[in-house]
């Protein structure tokens, strides 16, 4: 950067400073009038509030210019505030953690947080916060902040509010916090609670979700009289934990730092958490990263287990595993700016087919069994072929010359025998792969428009993609520029193997309706891109960092977006979840300045609906069964009585049906309607509101008017809606309409 552009750099941040200040005040102005009738329209207090934070607004002006245009000042400032900061480092800690846990008691746990929704407002206190921890955690008697201060704290902030809002929905409240959250809890239940069901108890329950899934989320169902309450909780700690382990483990060397490593899990948490991304994946490239660089016997059966367990839980992550792992076969630090030998080939070939070995061969037993009978000596030859590619990845140095010219033609001989006859095997099961996407796809619509911003997600899938890895990407072509970072050609290849195959997916899956909204379907290439953050870190990326106060200024904001971008998001989602009294609603839609105020009912509302959930099923199951198309913790956790479980028509998987126009799933229920098999339905509120390709989820919420509301509110009407926790009551019609489209 040249010194024209250096010195016309405190200008302009002085006047976006300005600028910032003047919006802060406009958003505390926009709150406080209103409120009364002092002053115009202030309140006393809110009079005087405002004008006392707009004196402490004009002191930081004030402060700003002597930082910016009065060296002298600033050096006897930063000497003063030396002088006072704590010398102790476990008195530190104890405001550092304070400090942290202010903002979100505020904003998520308080009934400001329904107040002060605004960005400018919350990202100023965001600024205060991490001056004060760069402040606290610099442990420089020169400085009153250097850049390494800054960065731990702008990362432990923004850790800290990513994880506030996750943990945000960790709640008692008995009935649904968005729309699949109680029958997603039902999903997890009946694995291992299906006796808290009136159902048969040599069947199973079905229920729309992968086993991967359903035994993670379903542990606590192990423990007795478990809450609801402890279910989210555990989900929580499922969505935040192991992406740090994931961080600690592929980030990890011999000659680390506890630190250093217990900073780069908090960013790897920060950066997997812009998908999000389910964790059964995650544990899956936890397995992969524990066994990087480790015994190829070690490595074979864990990397082995991740491929099948992700599989079994989404079958578009069944090769995740194999390309992970040869990618980072080829990338190990002792590979670093070397020629890649035969054995180094060997060992990455070993384990990306272990990645697959599992669930590929598992669904062509009966074929390999046939194959088998048919052409056993082939069979031992690719056996053998098999173990003397595991011999040679073993050795360190393997070369060709190690064997006679007999026993070398020999392998290649037998190595082309064994590729013609499996040639037509492996032909087949690339075909039925390919076939298997095909057909999941092409069942529900891509919307394409959705990559680009819309009301679905205002960013787009690419904008928001591009958000979260412009940074990590411009610092890794820095390193490869600088040559810090210098992996071989065929590394290089490897690494845009694995990432290229992945995007695509990704955003192929990302426009299928239904999705659209993050990037949580992006996450093999998320995952792939922090495994290359690792390679680049342990090949020269350390040492590059370890220097980076001498880097430029550009470099520096980079690394600030790297690890401040993650947490804007969920800064401007923190709510509280609160059960406010009457007065207490008026008081936030004054302050606010809106109608609707993001509140949990009251206790008593909570009891009342409940009450009266539990009568309506006490009442009408004497006449039919109960459906529960919906709320069905409420089930789950004995909330209504233990009446006999119909598992069929669930909310989730009706979505997913009317997303794919499934009239064949949809037939029967048409039918059970006609016939009034049910005495009560439970469920949201149905309406019919067609929004064409306006508001979000549209394209969903017309199918499910179409498959599901139109024709469950032509057999049935309603019993009662309980608009405070979202559910309606529906019972047979007195008086039959005409639903004959529905039927055959």
């Amino acid at each position: 950067m040249n010194k024209k552009t250096l010195s016309l750099l405190p200008r302009i941040a002085f006047a976006f400073s300005l600028f910032f200040l003047v919006k802060l005040s406009q958003e505390l102005y926009q709150i406080a009038w209103g409120t009364g009738s002092w002053l115009g329209e202030f309140s006393m207090v809110w009079g005087i509030f405002f004008i006392l934070f707009n004196l402490f607004l004009l002191a930081l002006f004030f402060l700003l210019a002597v930082i910016v245009w009065m060296p002298e000042k600033r050096q006897s400032l930063s000497r003063a505030l030396i002088s006072i900061r704590p010398s102790s480092g476990y008195f530190s800690w104890f405001f550092v953690l304070l400090l942290l846990a202010l903002p979100i008691w505020f904003f998520q746990y308080s009934i400001w947080g329904l107040v002060f929704t605004k960005i400018y407002f919350r990202f100023f206190i965001w600024i205060l916060l991490i001056a004060l921890l760069a402040i606290l955690l610099n442990k420089d008697d020169e400085k009153i902040i250097s850049f390494p201060s800054l960065l731990s704290a702008i990362l432990l902030s923004s850790t800290t509010i990513a994880l506030a809002s996750v943990f945000s929905n960790v709640s008692s409240y008995p009935f649904n916090l968005y729309w699949s959250d109680g029958n997603r809890i039902w999903d997890y239940s009946v694995l291992f609670g299906h006796d808290l069901y009136n159902y048969p108890a040599d069947q199973p329950i079905d229920a729309f979700i992968t086993f991967g899934r359903q035994v993670l989320w379903g542990l606590p169902f192990l423990l007795p009289n478990t809450t609801i309450f402890f279910n989210r909780l555990w989900s929580a700690i499922v969505l935040t934990f192991p992406y740090m382990v994931l961080g600690w483990v592929s980030f990890s060397a011999k000659e680390k730092k506890k630190g250093e490593i217990l900073f780069l899990g908090f960013w790897a948490f920060l950066f997997l958490n812009q998908g999000p991304i389910y964790t059964p994946l995650i544990l899956s490239a936890i397995l992969v990263a524990l066994v990087w660089e480790r015994s190829l016997w070690i490595a074979i059966p864990l990397i082995a287990f991740a491929g099948d367990y992700a599989e079994a839980t989404r079958y578009t992550w069944g090769f995740a595993s194999a390309m992970w792992a040869g990618m980072l076969s080829l990338n190990e630090g002792k590979l670093k700016g070397v020629r890649l030998s035969l054995s180094d080939w060997g060992r990455a070939f070993i384990l990306t087919f272990s990645g697959v070995a599992v669930w590929l061969l598992a669904g062509t037993i009966t074929d390999l069994k046939s194959a088998i009978s048919k052409y056993p000596f082939i069979f031992i030859a690719i056996i053998l072929l098999l173990i003397l590619l595991v011999y040679i990845a073993q050795k360190k140095d393997w070369r060709p010359s190690h064997l006679s010219k007999k026993t070398i033609y020999g392998i290649i001989f037998g190595f082309l025998v064994a590729a013609l006859v499996a040639s037509d095997k492996i032909i087949e099961i690339m075909k039925r792969t390919i076939s298997g996407l095909q057909t999941s796809v092409s069942k529900q619509p891509l919307l394409w428009s959705r990559l680009f911003p819309s009301d679905t997600y205002p960013e787009g899938i690419l904008g928001g993609l591009l958000i979260a890895i412009l940074p990590l990407l411009i610092i890794l072509f820095y390193l490869l520029k600088k040559k810090y970072w210098q992996p071989t050609f065929w590394q290089k290849l490897a690494i845009l193997g694995a990432l290229f195959p992945f995007l695509i997916v990704g955003l192929i899956i990302s426009t299928k309706i239904g999705g659209g909204n993050n990037l949580h379907n992006l996450d093999m290439f998320l995952i792939a891109l922090l495994f290359v953050a690792a390679i680049a870190w342990k090949n020269g990326g350390r040492t590059w960092f370890a220097q980076v106060e001498q880097e430029t200024l550009q470099i520096k904001v980079t690394l600030i977006l790297l690890i401040a971008l993650p947490a804007l998001a969920p800064l401007s989602s923190l709510r509280p979840k609160l059960s406010l009294s009457q007065a207490e609603i008026e008081q936030v839609k004054i302050l606010a300045d809106t109608d609707a105020v993001e509140t949990l009912p009251s206790t008593e509302e909570i009891n009342d609906a409940i009450w009266y959930i539990r009568h309506a099923v006490n009442d009408w199951q004497d006449e039919g069964e109960i459906l529960f198309i919906d709320q069905r913790q409420l089930l789950t956790f004995g909330h209504v009585p233990k009446v006999p479980l119909v598992p069929e028509y669930e909310k989730k998987r009706m979505m997913n049906e009317a997303m794919s126009s499934n009239a064949a799933y949809f037939a029967p229920y048409y039918e059970d309607l006609a016939a009034q098999r049910f005495s009560l339905i439970i469920t949201e509120p149905l309406k019919i509101d067609i929004k064409g390709e306006e508001g979000v989820f549209a394209a969903e919420n017309d199918l499910w008017s179409k498959w599901v509301a139109a024709p469950t509110l032509c057999y049935y009407e309603r019993l009662e809606t309980l608009h405070s926790v979202y559910i309606q009551l529906l019972v047979p019609r007195k008086e039959a309409l005409d639903c004959s489209p529905y039927l055959p």
